[in-house]
């Protein structure tokens, strides 16, 4: 196995891993803009888990 193809393989992961993040960052900021819209500021309830 080449050194290349190592790279390229590596190179590809971090590609997928930088998008899946990237739209997971964006579908939180998405989820907490709309919970602060739609929800009254005494009533907000904050997931431990996130």
């Amino acid at each position: 196995m080449s050194i290349s193809y190592h790279v390229e393989r590596v190179t590809r992961a971090l590609d997928i891993l930088s998008i899946f993040i990237y739209t997971a960052s964006v579908v939180k900021m998405n989820l907490l803009a709309i919970s602060l819209n739609l929800i009254d500021v005494n009533h907000i309830y904050w997931p431990t888990d996130v």
